[in-house]
């Protein structure tokens, strides 16, 4: 075999190496944003549970402490994120209050409009300060949203491992025929998504024992 045909092999097969190193990242990288929709999946059923949850207990607040019944093996969780939700949703109500008073002093700030410059440049100045205030407020409001948001979230990734694990380890399935909707589609999505991901976990194991062979191979080259 020629000198020229030994260079171009090698280069067929670091050429084939390269492919398969890409690949392989693709594939790491797809693996990894089935395991972040996953996570997302069990979040929206987290936000979908508790929604339905509270109404049911401002409807009746006994029915979440019982020991049956649809809060059987969750109620624990749902009392925490309760308490987290409504201590959260008190800290919004004060911002409101706090954001309708500064409306509110801003609009008696100027109850008649200034007639001179001087006039306009001492309201421009008192309206930036107040509207300031209420952008602060907003902002904060902001945050408490997104914290109460990111309970909820926390509460379905709780209760969606739990109902998992009852209904694998015991063939239990909550009774009530919401929360068996929402969860039941919620499995099957993620199921879904755990298949996907297998299956290029699967591919990823293929294309490293390629790279161990080529690998090998390239390194016969070498003196």
């Amino acid at each position: 075999m020629s000198l020229w045909e030994d260079v171009k092999k090698m280069g067929q097969k670091a050429g084939k190496a390269a492919t398969v190193a890409a690949n392989k990242a693709k594939l790491k990288t797809e693996m990894l944003l089935l395991d972040n929709r996953c996570l997302s999946r069990k979040q929206a059923f987290g936000i979908a549970l508790y929604d339905h949850l509270i109404k049911l207990h401002e409807t009746n607040p006994e029915m979440i402490m019982m020991e049956t019944g649809i809060m059987e093996n969750v109620q624990v969780s749902f009392i925490k994120a309760l308490k987290d939700t409504k201590a959260l949703e008190a800290k919004k109500k004060v911002k409101t209050a706090e954001l309708q008073e500064n409306q509110s002093a801003r609009a008696a700030a100027f109850p008649v409009p200034a007639e001179d410059w001087q006039g306009k440049v001492r309201n421009a100045g008192k309206s930036a300060s107040l509207y300031g205030g209420e952008s602060k407020i907003r902002t904060e409001m902001s945050l408490i949203e997104s914290q109460l948001k990111r309970r909820k979230q926390e509460f379905g990734m709780e209760v969606y491992d739990v109902f998992v694990s009852f209904e694998d380890t015991q063939n239990w399935l909550p009774r009530d025929r919401d929360v068996r909707y929402l969860y039941d589609q919620t499995r099957r999505d993620i199921t879904k998504l755990e298949d996907e991901k297998d299956q290029k976990a699967s591919d990823l194991a293929v294309l490293g024992s390629e790279t161990t062979s080529s690998g090998n191979n390239i390194g016969g080259y070498y003196p």
